[in-house]
């Protein structure tokens, strides 16, 4: 069995092999019990057709777009009996500054609410996605 990296003293490395790693480097280190191999693996790397580089191309940049998209902003232990909706938001789009309303009228909409107890009122997350 191979030690560290991927290997974790349980492959071969035959197995890396079949795993579709392949041998960059191999270097011998002499030791008073022998020797000792450090083999440095590289993953093959599948090359692509014109239409597939082409699908993968176009999934990233569909990911990127709706990463821009959504956002996530929260304010915890915001007291229960104090409206939320004008108070500025943490995280995301909402960076310390912006709160509910500000982001609506900035075309964003809440597509989830999660309202969780806290300590001293409750924990508000909100998933917004932009219009």
């Amino acid at each position: 069995p191979l030690d560290g990296g991927k290997c974790y003293s349980v492959n071969s490395l035959e197995d890396m092999e079949k795993e579709g790693w392949i041998i960059k480097e191999k270097k011998v280190m002499s030791a008073e019990s022998g020797n000792d191999y450090v083999f440095i693996l590289k993953k093959k790397v599948k090359k692509l057709t014109p239409v597939e580089a082409a699908r993968q191309k176009r999934i990233k940049r569909i990911k990127a777009q709706k990463a821009r998209n959504n956002t996530k902003c929260f304010k915890n232990d915001w007291p229960d009996d104090t409206p939320i909706e004008d108070e500025p938001l943490h995280g995301g789009e909402c960076g310390n500054f912006k709160s509910l309303n500000d982001m609506k009228k900035e075309g964003w909409s809440v597509i989830k609410k999660i309202v969780a107890p806290a300590e001293n009122g409750s924990d508000y997350i909100f998933l917004l996605r932009r219009k």
